[in-house]
């Protein structure tokens, strides 16, 4: 129940109200900002012997902490979620690109609703937090295209499609276009094959179907007192 500090009296002229005070991480708390960088290594950054120049980051680095033992992942969406949420990739349901759910906890294409990201225990802090980025932390259908379906779905696919390709230089965007279509028909089958090994994990485990054996057209009597 919440905590109330004011007084219900008999009518509201006899009752006192009260609002309880938002959280604030205090005047001289400091602006939080996570950076990830995708497919670099330390061989891309002035700060630990590159011979590129990245004068902003070695700034950041020479003023800060490095951290030299984070595990990262092949992959976009598992090290984004191992980063947000201090833990392993696969026990935030982030063991792959986020683009489809595997029907098992490891893989449910986004970040486990039990698994407590950075920014919500700064939200609760009082910080207001926000995300800009390509962050490949949800699904396809849930980032682009939510409440649609059957025509709407493959209408809203198109439209994304298009609005991606249209970033691209001219000379690119049949290349682009072609990996897009690509990769949909990948997804569709890949979602497919996990649905296909579920169905046939459930049968070998519990046999087919009662509901799927023929219909006898014998009739079979009802039992009586014998």
């Amino acid at each position: 129940m919440e905590k109330f500090e004011g007084h219900i009296g008999r009518t509201v002229a006899e009752s006192t109200p009260w609002w309880p005070s938002r959280p604030h991480p205090g005047e001289d708390a400091p602006n939080v900002v996570v950076i990830l960088l995708d497919d670099m290594g330390f061989s891309h950054l002035g700060c630990f012997g590159s011979t590129l120049s990245t004068p902003n980051i070695d700034r950041m680095a020479a003023e800060g902490v490095r951290f030299t033992n984070f595990h990262v992942t092949p992959l976009c969406s598992p090290t984004r979620a191992a980063l947000l949420t201090g833990r392993n990739h696969h026990a935030v349901g982030m063991r792959h690109v986020s683009n489809f759910n595997s029907g098992f906890p490891h893989m449910r294409g986004h970040i486990a609703n039990e698994a407590t990201t950075v920014a919500e225990i700064l939200r609760d802090a009082g910080y207001a937090s926000v995300e800009s980025a390509s962050a490949a932390l949800s699904m396809t259908r849930e980032a682009f295209l939510a409440g649609m379906s059957g025509d709407e779905l493959d209408h809203g696919r198109v439209a994304l499609e298009e609005e991606i390709v249209s970033f691209f230089p001219a000379r690119l965007r049949g290349v682009v276009s072609s990996t897009l279509r690509k990769m949909a028909e990948l997804e569709a089958v890949v979602m497919t094959q996990a649905e296909q090994r579920i169905s046939n994990a459930t049968l070998a485990a519990h046999g087919p179907s009662s509901t799927s054996a023929p219909a006898s057209s014998e009739s079979i009597p009802e039992s009586g007192p014998s």
